[in-house]
């Protein structure tokens, strides 16, 4: 904020792998509230390499040598992780059409969830995931069967890889509804804080362009337990 000369208020969070979406979340809130009119919302991933190498090392979170890094394929065996940095300007959307800008996307809702305390980093909540799209859908009346595409976290560890998608089986079955997946760490591997940024970045990318970047080097795909996918 200092170096783009930004006298307003600011926040500085980490939140890992959600630190963009939270920084998303907090300035539509902002906005929402009308205590400003303009947000920068972004994340950078520029970590000691060394210090995050020995941190995945020893939670076994890296894919092996000899296996392959592939997020959503049963072979996966862990992540690759990366750095990198992405920012986002955030406005109401009456003010963006009256100001003439150049939108790149609507944001219909918002859906958080917190697992607490859990069995451990790598071991995400399913509860908590479906309670993350109850939110998102329910708590901002939109219908989950217009949902046709979902960029996700994705990450190419077995176990989290699995628990994501037996979570949107579980959610989206119940609507009758299968919209296509994806995820953006197949293509430049995981940014960590910045994970989220890009992400978001894909899927604009994607209504621009009309294409969806495939999952590359996908051959086995992960099934959900009610073989949804």
């Amino acid at each position: 904020s200092k170096a783009l000369g930004l006298g307003a208020g600011h926040y500085a969070l980490d939140a890992a792998c959600a630190t963009s979406l939270y920084a998303i979340k907090i300035a539509c809130d902002e906005l929402l509230t009308g205590k400003t009119d303009l947000m920068l919302a972004g994340a950078v991933c520029a970590s000691d390499q060394l210090f995050i190498h020995m941190g995945f090392s020893i939670f076994h979170a890296y894919a092996p040598t000899s296996e392959k890094f592939v997020p959503l394929d049963k072979t996966s065996a862990g992540l690759v992780s990366s750095e990198g940095a992405g920012m986002v300007v955030l406005k109401r959307l009456e003010d963006a059409e009256r100001d003439g800008d150049n939108i790149l996307g609507i944001i219909g809702g918002i859906g958080l969830s917190n697992d607490g305390r859990g069995k451990f980093l790598l071991s995400p909540n399913p509860k908590g995931q479906r309670l993350a799209f109850e939110r998102a859908y329910n708590g901002n009346q939109i219908d989950p069967k217009n949902t046709s595409y979902l960029e996700c976290h994705a990450t190419g560890t077995p176990l989290g890889d699995v628990t994501e998608l037996n979570s949107i089986s579980d959610y989206f079955v119940d609507h009758n509804v299968k919209p296509l997946l994806g995820s953006v760490k197949s293509n430049m591997g995981h940014l960590l804080t910045a994970a989220g940024m890009t992400g978001l970045l894909k899927v604009l990318l994607a209504m621009q362009k009309n294409v969806i970047p495939p999952n590359i080097n996908l051959e086995e795909p992960v099934l959900a337990e009610n073989e949804w996918i």
